[in-house]
């Protein structure tokens, strides 16, 4: 967890914000909607195809405003308080210090969890499809169809394929793979995967 040079603290940040959670929430629980924000196949597109001076405001952006878009339409017909990532900035935090701060919310409070489109290129996705797994929480996609155990597994599993086949041509795109290859290999380790990945 970070703490910064201006005595910056992410783990009284998040106390902080966990208290004010439960103060709002108490026992309810709520829907949490996981998608990439900072990678993602735009992330991956755009290393692709600019390099690694490619436009990562662009692409948060566009990752935050698909996650806000998805989020209103959930909060429409969801009867649970739906709660997404991208609206939380916190400047001094590290990659590191957010997904602490979901995991934990997950942890605590999640009823369920809703995967955006392309969540699987995505460690921080990842890492709450292992938590939704550890914590027997149902998993949809944004349509509200259910994102079966197996069918997770497998979209991990392509993904990785796919970064790693990419990788050959864009080698920055390798350390995701390898930190969703760590991932898979935890939730599911006797799954398969392919030569290439």
């Amino acid at each position: 967890m970070s703490n910064d040079t201006n005595g910056h603290d992410a783990k009284r940040d998040h106390a902080l914000i966990l208290s004010a959670w439960l103060c709002v929430l108490g026992d309810a629980r709520i829907s949490y909607l996981s998608g990439p924000i900072t990678t993602g196949p735009r992330w991956a597109a755009a290393l692709e195809h600019e390099g690694e001076d490619y436009d990562r405001a662009r692409v948060i952006a566009d990752n935050s405003a698909a996650i806000l878009a998805a989020a209103r339409k959930l909060r429409a017909g969801s009867p649970r308080l739906v709660v997404e990532p991208a609206s939380l900035s916190v400047r001094e935090w590290s990659q590191d210090d957010y997904l602490t701060l979901w995991t934990t919310l997950i942890e605590r409070h999640a009823a369920d969890i809703y995967f955006m489109p392309g969540w699987e290129y995505s460690i921080g996705c990842a890492l709450e499809f292992e938590r939704a797994l550890i914590h027997s929480l149902p998993a949809f996609d944004i349509e509200g169809n259910a994102l079966a155990t197996g069918t997770g597994f497998a979209m991990l599993a392509a993904a990785i394929e796919d970064l790693g086949v990419r990788g050959a041509r864009t080698p920055a795109l390798l350390p995701l793979r390898n930190r969703l290859r760590a991932v898979l290999e935890r939730v599911a380790p006797g799954h398969v995967l392919p030569h290439s990945a």
